[in-house]
């Protein structure tokens, strides 16, 4: 593809997004059993697209790179994504396709979740959709390591260009350990990194992460809160924030990484980092879904300050 003319962007994001269903539920029905939502909620979903949401209403310029199909699916996500001030110009609509479509069921008793991922007929996305210009033009390049190829090849065309690189990674992955080398953020779950490194004990695998030559990476562990490590400095731990109400875990991770990404387009160290993506986390929490709670810098710093953070 040709080099694009677009402006210069804090955040790029390249990984897949798709339109969650959601149900909130008294708990989690068992087998051949019917229950009555409590609530209900079609929103964009994604890791990736959601922590540009996030990023973007805290204040960082970003933009998305992915496809969708030629459905209502497809507007619905772009619509979705230009209001949170997401820059849409390289989301390509592949003809007589259907995007991707989550249905997400939400226990209110225990805060856990279920997620089917419907991606039949689906358009994957190839290494000739990627712009070389976007790439080049982004300070940060933000993925998520589900293609494995088109993240490399991103990486390799915006680090040549001194962009940094992030990734998430909330589960297992094919072929991960081929991208990690491109990496300079990783920002991972515990879920994730507990298989990777063939560990339990979170330090153990902060020192594996450190063998790549990363220059920060972070393990999240939901309401137990973050460890993070940064080259030149010692171990960080992050406490989880507390909130009046949780509503609904999904995306939380999601809205982390967008409070992480935008404290490193503000060159925020670890710490300030860790701390600010939490209190995003926490507050996303408050409402049904990814994006409905994701909050504003000043809901974030508000959070901080009445928590009697000594760091702020």
């Amino acid at each position: 593809m040709e080099k694009s003319k677009s402006k210069k962007f804090d955040i790029v994001g390249i990984g897949i997004c798709c339109v969650d269903h959601l149900h909130l539920l008294e708990q989690y029905p068992d087998p051949d059993s019917k229950v009555e939502a409590l609530d209900r909620s079609i929103q964009g979903g994604g890791p990736v697209p959601t922590a540009l949401c996030a990023a973007s209403r805290l204040g960082a310029s970003s933009a998305f790179a992915g496809v969708v199909g030629d459905d209502s699916d497809g507007s619905f996500i772009i619509d979705e994504l230009s209001a949170f001030r997401v820059d849409v110009e390289h989301v390509i609509r592949i003809d007589n396709t259907q995007t991707s479509r989550a249905s997400i069921w939400i226990d209110s008793t225990n805060h856990t979740r279920n997620v089917v991922l419907d991606r039949r007929h689906t358009a994957m996305m190839t290494p000739e959709d990627i712009d070389e210009g976007l790439m080049r033009n982004a300070r940060i390049i933000h993925m998520d390591g589900r293609d494995v190829e088109i993240c490399i090849e991103a990486a390799k065309l915006a680090k040549a260009e001194g962009a940094e690189v992030s990734l998430d990674v909330g589960s297992a992955r094919e072929g991960v350990e081929h991208l990690l080398p491109y990496v300079d953020h990783l920002v991972v779950s515990s879920t994730f990194a507990y298989d990777y490194c063939d560990t339990h004990d979170i330090e153990q695998c902060i020192k594996a992460f450190q063998r790549h030559a990363l220059k920060s990476c972070v393990v999240t562990c939901s309401n137990e809160g973050s460890l993070g490590w940064e080259s030149g400095i010692e171990t960080l731990r992050q406490r989880a924030f507390n909130i009046d109400e949780v509503i609904d875990t999904t995306g939380a991770g999601d809205v982390y990484h967008g409070g992480y990404l935008f404290g490193l387009a503000n060159s925020w160290d670890l710490k300030t980092r860790m701390e600010f993506a939490s209190a995003a986390a926490a507050l996303a929490c408050s409402k049904l879904g990814g994006r409905a709670g994701i909050p504003s810098f000043e809901e974030v710093m508000g959070l901080i300050r009445s928590s009697c953070s000594p760091h702020w």
